[in-house]
């Protein structure tokens, strides 16, 4: 559990630093994943242009807008399964979505735990970020666990990951 913490402090730093590089970083169509696995537990944290999650960057001004944002919070804390899937025995703890305002420029953060009855060492998952959410065109993706890290970048609608 502390070594999950940590990796979410990590990760709260390098988003940070990720948004605070301004329009360096932000591109739209590209994303960040990183995936971190902590004994029973695995996290998925989702770093992308809301222009790729729900089509614009601006504050929602209108009833469409509002509806777009609604439709993609309900899925992210409804029905994660449909973002990444979990290895079997494995519950969603926690599911939540957040916007980061800067200027122009917005960034959507998704963050997804489950927790699981047994070890997850050699299971996969699937990650369907991109089939659901098709602005999305690439994510550059680290992978953390007891059995070490990987970095890959993920391009295809869906893409399986063995932890």
């Amino acid at each position: 559990m502390v070594k999950l913490i940590s990796i979410c402090l990590l990760s709260g730093v390098a988003t940070m630093a990720w948004a605070g590089k301004k329009h360096k970083a932000h591109h739209h169509g590209h994303g960040q994943l990183a995936i971190a696995v902590d004994g029973l537990k695995v996290q998925f944290v989702l770093e992308a242009p809301s222009e790729a999650i729900w089509g614009f960057e601006h504050q929602a001004k209108n009833d469409k807008d509002k509806a777009k944002i609604k439709e993609i919070e309900d899925k992210v804390t409804k029905s994660p399964e449909l973002l990444v899937t979990a290895p079997a025995g494995c519950t969603k703890e926690t599911s939540k979505l957040e916007q980061h305002q800067s200027g122009s420029h917005s960034d959507v953060d998704i963050t997804i735990t489950y927790q699981c009855q047994a070890p997850l060492t050699g299971t996969t998952v699937e990650v369907r970020f991109i089939k659901e959410f098709p602005r999305l065109k690439s994510l550059k993706t680290q992978v953390i666990s007891e059995s070490g890290q990987k970095g890959l970048t993920i391009t295809k609608p869906v893409e399986t990951i063995k932890l």
